[in-house]
């Protein structure tokens, strides 16, 4: 459960003195992109069913059509949050890499090198784009491995199970990478760390997935996420890296 209380950590911080001025900007940018997104799935979820199934054989839709809108159901849930949550990172990657520099000195007492403003910004951006070249292809494949699985008999009920843990794993990793770049690792170096610590790294990631789906709450997901996701790099990756 360390994976967990390192978000509530980063809650009881992100408005601390010295900190909030790094979350408004952050925070504004989460409540204008989550709104449209939400409205636009909203309007878009009974399409895409209904296209899914037409691509049944007849006799199987009426036994299917549960299943193919739950396994949709968690990919949509994973997929919107993550897409939202990617649009918003490459708008507010050099203020997330400022506000994970902070909580890192307030939790250490140092932080990573000095590093010009312009270069940190084209850093930040192309690190976002390799995050996204990792990301996209490995989350089709998963989707469609899940959907493929849904009509195993027996498996099927375990099917949505594969988007969500690979939810989890991609949040983690895109919070917790602020921290990481910020002293310039590697991405797969990032991958390798939080692939051995890996029960904190899901449950981690499975709380920012889940507080994602919560109105309201959802629209601080984003700095809260930074800064939990920074003092679990603090605690369990500094002098790693």
């Amino acid at each position: 459960m360390r994976g967990v209380g390192y978000f509530f950590d980063g809650l009881s911080l992100v408005f601390t003195p010295g900190i909030r001025r790094f979350v408004f900007i952050p925070l504004l940018i989460n409540l204008v992109l989550f709104a449209g997104l939400t409205y636009w799935v909203l309007q878009q979820f009974d399409g895409w069913t209904a296209f899914l199934l037409s691509m049944l054989p007849e006799f199987m839709v009426k036994y299917a059509s549960w299943l193919v809108s739950f396994v949709l159901g968690a990919f949509i849930l994973v997929s919107a949050g993550y897409s939202f949550s990617i649009v918003a990172n490459f708008i507010a990657a050099p203020f997330n890499g400022f506000l994970a520099e902070r909580i890192e000195i307030a939790a250490s007492g140092s932080g990573p090198a000095p590093e010009p403003l312009g270069k940190m910004i084209v850093r930040t951006f192309f690190r976002e784009v390799e995050k996204l070249i990792y990301f996209i292809p490995r989350a089709i494949a998963v989707f469609v491995a899940a959907l493929m699985l849904s009509f195993v008999p027996l498996i099927n009920f375990f099917a949505p199970l594969l988007p969500l843990i690979w939810g989890a794993w991609s949040l983690a990793i895109q919070y917790t990478d602020y921290a990481f770049d910020n002293h310039q690792t590697p991405f797969k170096d990032v991958r390798v760390a939080m692939r051995s610590n890996l029960s904190d790294t899901l449950s981690f990631g499975a709380v920012v997935m889940f507080v994602t789906t919560i109105p309201l709450a959802n629209l601080l997901v984003i700095p809260v996420a930074v800064t939990g996701a920074s003092l679990y790099y603090v605690k369990q990756f500094k002098g790693r890296s």
